[in-house]
């Protein structure tokens, strides 16, 4: 199978992520695939760029040029699905439509409406998500990361969860430095320092959490952002800014666990790959949170926007000597089935296959929702 994947740009973040994750699996080395960007790319992934089967095209800019070199290319690679990723991609995969006959996918990624109020001034935000929806309306395989994602579509839509290759225990904790051991519990954050992340919550929390219990509580901060500036005039002994790092997973301590404050979220990546490596985590009490929590049933302990709904999630998952507490035998369990990257490529698979002839094992997979109205 031809299969070409359309993003804005090729980084190592969010949808980028999971593209490289689909298209490591050992499941499709059989396919020649493509990756094409609009915005270039970084060198994040260039080993995987590098693998025979797997081809990379610049389109050179957001333009009707960089568009006739995208239906020139389906056209002479016989390209059989297109999989968009994201506002311009999904805008552009709408419109090739009338030149190229290809299967066109589109995975949805986050709560369009909310993440672009969120992201963009309101008349922009507005503008954005009208678009996107159209755009949408135009794709016949639509793909949602979650539950919560799949209620804010006004057209139907199949749940394929995000998935990463599953870590063991042993692994992480071996490949760890003696100078990344802090005393007394860690809590790490990776992820953009923007408001809907919403990391000053999580440090007035620690801050608190420190004032009122003998046992140090960490946290490490990874990541840059807008707020990054404000956020880092809170630094001190115990909290701790480390800038941007694609491999903070092998920097975590052994006794941590991830925390993810989040106002909103599609489902989050940075959370599937530390729970693949073992790694508890407290989770903002929303819909895709709450998703990952009901998936893993241990592991992961959900927190409300106040404090001591937070030292309670800590409090679910550690000793009172502030140790992690957790099966992580059965965590292990637990991600095989519902967040590995196999659970994800086969879903993807059974949408890139024609209607007539999608294999009912595989797509058992995925899940199939259609609403009547948008919800508000």
């Amino acid at each position: 199978m031809h299969i070409l994947y359309l993003l804005p740009k090729l980084v190592n973040a969010g949808p980028s992520n999971v593209v490289a994750t689909i298209i490591s699996h050992p499941a499709m080395q059989a396919h020649d695939i493509t990756i094409a960007t609009f915005l270039g790319k970084d060198d994040s992934h260039d080993n995987l760029l590098s693998k025979q089967h797997i081809n990379y095209l610049s389109l050179g800019g957001v333009n009707f040029r960089a568009i006739r070199r995208l239906v020139a290319y389906i056209k002479a690679k016989n390209i059989e699905v297109v999989h968009s990723h994201g506002l311009i991609p999904d805008i552009v995969s709408a419109l090739i439509a009338i030149w190229v006959p290809s299967l066109r996918v589109s995975t949805v990624h986050c709560d369009i409406k909310q993440d672009y109020a969120m992201e963009y001034p309101r008349l922009k935000a507005k503008l954005y998500t009208s678009l996107h929806f159209l755009a949408l309306q135009f794709i016949p395989n639509r793909a949602v990361v979650s539950k919560s994602v799949q209620s804010t579509l006004p057209f139907s839509s199949q749940i394929v969860r995000n998935g990463v290759p599953q870590q063991t225990t042993e692994n992480i904790l071996n490949e760890q430095s003696p100078s990344t051991e802090t005393p007394g519990l860690t809590l790490v954050f990776a992820g953009r320092l923007i408001k809907r992340k919403n990391v000053q919550f999580l440090i007035d929390c620690v801050t608190r959490f420190n004032q009122h219990h003998q046992q140090t509580l960490s946290l490490h901060i990874y990541g840059e952002g807008e707020l990054e500036s404000a956020l880092k005039k809170t630094q001190s002994a115990h909290i701790n800014f480390l800038g941007f790092n694609d491999s903070f997973a092998a920097q975590m301590p052994s006794n941590a666990i991830f925390a993810n404050p989040s106002l909103a979220e599609g489902l989050p990546m940075a959370v599937i790959e530390l729970l693949a490596h073992g790694v508890p985590c407290i989770l903002s009490n929303i819909e895709p949170h709450q998703e990952i929590a009901d998936c893993m049933d241990v592991g992961v302990a959900l927190f409300d926007f106040d404090y001591d709904s937070f030292a309670s999630a800590i409090n679910q998952l550690s000793t009172s000597a502030l140790l992690i507490d957790v099966d992580r035998s059965l965590l292990s369990t637990r991600f095989a089935k519902s967040l590995s990257d196999k659970q994800m490529v086969d879903g993807y698979l059974a949408l890139y296959q024609p209607p007539t002839i999608k294999n009912a094992s595989v797509e058992s997979s995925v899940q199939l929702h259609s609403t009547d109205k948008f919800k508000e």
